[in-house]
């Protein structure tokens, strides 16, 4: 219970002025508003890392910081809420534990430690992992969480303890959420936890009941999608979805969350209504690229880099879809197996066109198949020439060199006159193997509109 006031003279936290009388008058501070909520900070006037951590908790769980600055300023929101009474027990309801300590520059000494980094084993990741008993006991409820959502009041969602939100699999009751920032490369990056238990589920994935952790991008990821993933169970039941056109929205969604984040169930509907008979079409083309990626790669290496890697798979490779489906080397990691397998190349599909849009995905395509047409007269010259490639002249290279390069320009590719010479040179040497390759891609391109 705190019966007075506090003022400090200068800044007390990262980049303050950390006068020792006001530290201390701050460490005190922290110490009544907390109560037995938690361990409490030793009021030695020295601004540290835990100290900084426990400004930045009482920031995000009482005052409403979306962002907190780890700083208490002589005339700030900060200290008018240390000041407050009623502090005390939003902080302690609120209580989150092991709030990060800060390891930004203190303005002076340290005698406290910064806290290690949690075994892997232990560090929340974008899936979902069920906790033991003992870090269900070291649990205390409370906190929020906030993320960036077009469909919600202000341009973001809240997410707060004792709320039951939907995930992909079924209900989640939220018992502990937390947000806060980590510093990677230099750069500040939105991360945060969240714990809840699963309420509902008709997965095999997740048990009821079960209580689970997970950090701020896998849980947001899980909640943004999740009415496409429930829309699309339920248009399933109604024999208007199948399990590929799932897999194939479910892809979609999670390289752009907001493709349908306004009335999910309507868009998904309308959407897939609109375009299910173009799924499977897109897939094959997918699949098609991945036959022939071994075979361009191998003889026709700047044709596979300038065309089909940058026209195709640029704009998607950084997505998160990306990613979390191949890891952070999406080019290499991409199976060879996965031509085959139907659905994994939806899946790839579906994230392509959730990176890249219908538009975008058919636009990418029209180009391939024009690349396609010019190339396959080069390869056919050079295989009914006597011996091969004798009687493509020089002339004949520029002109398809010329195509080339006039044929992606008009689906707004950029491609060098340069480049477009080099390919038609590998295309006329490897003639027999990227014919083809090129004549099962030209055919598979001719069923897409």
């Amino acid at each position: 219970m705190i019966n007075s006031s506090i003022g400090i003279t200068g800044s007390v936290g990262r980049r303050g002025r950390n006068e020792k009388l006001d530290v201390v008058a701050v460490q005190t501070r922290l110490n009544e508003l907390m109560g037995a909520s938690r361990p409490n900070l030793v009021p030695d006037g020295i601004s540290g890392p835990k100290t900084r951590g426990m400004i930045a908790d009482f920031q995000v769980s009482v005052v409403g910081f979306r962002h907190p600055d780890y700083r208490v300023d002589p005339a700030g929101r900060t200290i008018v809420a240390m000041n407050d009474p009623a502090s005390a027990s939003i902080w302690q309801r609120m209580s989150i534990p092991d709030f990060p300590d800060d390891p930004g520059p203190s303005g002076g000494g340290s005698s406290e430690k910064p806290k290690e980094d949690p075994k892997p084993a232990t560090r929340p990741t974008m899936v979902p992992r069920a906790l033991v008993d003992k870090e269900i006991a070291a649990t205390r409820p409370g906190g929020f969480l906030r993320f960036a959502d077009s469909a919600s009041p202000g341009g973001f969602a809240v997410v707060k303890a004792g709320e039951t939100w939907l995930g992909p699999e079924g209900k989640r009751l939220i018992i502990h959420a937390m947000e806060y920032e980590t510093r990677e490369g230099g750069k500040l990056k939105p991360n945060g936890i969240v714990t809840y238990q699963q309420i509902t589920s008709d997965t095999a994935t997740a048990r009821e009941g079960v209580i689970y952790r997970q950090n701020r991008e896998g849980f947001v990821t899980d909640i943004l999608y999740a009415g496409i993933a429930h829309a699309g169970k339920k248009l399933k039941s109604t024999q208007v979805i199948i399990e590929m056109e799932m897999e194939f929205l479910l892809a979609v969604a999670s390289a752009n969350p907001f493709v349908f984040a306004a009335d999910a169930s309507l868009k998904v509907a309308e959407w897939t209504a609109a375009n299910k008979d173009n799924f499977p079409k897109w897939a094959k083309a997918i699949s098609l690229v991945l036959t022939a990626r071994k075979t361009l790669k191998t003889y026709a290496p700047t044709l596979w880099d300038k065309i089909v890697d940058a026209t195709l798979f640029a704009a998607w490779k950084g997505t998160k879809a990306a990613v979390v489906m191949f890891g952070a080397d999406v080019a290499r990691n991409i199976p060879e197996g996965m031509a085959g397998d139907t659905k994994k190349a939806t899946k790839l599909a579906g994230s392509i066109l959730g990176a890249i849009g219908k538009n975008g995905f058919n636009a990418r395509m029209t180009a391939l198949k024009l690349v396609w047409t010019v190339l396959s007269k080069v390869a056919v010259k050079a295989l009914t020439s006597v011996p091969a490639a004798i009687k493509i002249t020089a002339a004949d290279k520029k002109k398809a060199a010329l195509d080339l390069v006039a044929s992606l320009k008009k689906a707004g590719i950029a491609l060098s006159e340069g480049d477009a010479k080099t390919i038609v040179e590998e295309v006329a040497r490897n003639a027999d193997e990227v014919n083809d390759a090129i004549r099962k891609l030209k055919a598979g391109y001719d069923a897409i509109r």
